[in-house]
């Protein structure tokens, strides 16, 4: 199995999720955080290939925030499409091209996902980065339509 993992930065459980993930010997795993210039080059230049699955997984390091005027945020969408615009175009294309693959997003890759499949972005003041959030499904949307209730 040829499994695609893309992350946003680095972070000691990232690189743990992705050790777990390549101990095992049914998956061949290829890895890039997507804003390393050097991993998103590779990423490039290997081209729009079929997986068999996709994990986008979270935001790993400082380096992940950007800053305006009025306070520094966790790097969002907005984030997405003002400084990393190349970026989030290629993440809007792989999703196209493998839209009948399996797509895991966690954390910072299921924003992207409910980006893709448009959806809203909300912040909650003062919520933290990191927590436990109530979170509603939308039953207008078709990706949820078997799933009930809040979390």
């Amino acid at each position: 199995m040829n499994i695609l993992c893309l992350h946003f930065g680095v972070s000691n459980r990232i690189l743990a999720f992705k050790n777990y993930i390549n101990k095992s010997k049914k998956y061949n795993i290829k890895s890039y955080n997507v804003f390393d210039k050097d991993d998103f080059n590779n990423l490039k230049n290997e081209g729009f290939k079929m997986y068999d699955g996709i994990i986008l997984l979270g935001i790993g390091s400082e380096n992940t925030y950007y800053s305006d005027e009025r306070q520094r945020v966790k790097c969002s969408i907005k984030c997405l499409k003002k400084d990393h615009r190349e970026v989030l175009n290629y993440l809007l294309t792989l999703i196209e091209l493998n839209s009948n693959t399996p797509i895991l997003g966690i954390c910072y890759g299921a924003l992207i996902l409910n980006y893709y499949y448009g959806g809203n972005e909300y912040k909650i003041p003062d919520a933290g980065i990191q927590g436990f959030l109530k979170t509603s499904i939308d039953k207008n949307c078709s990706l949820f339509k078997n799933i009930e209730g809040e979390f």
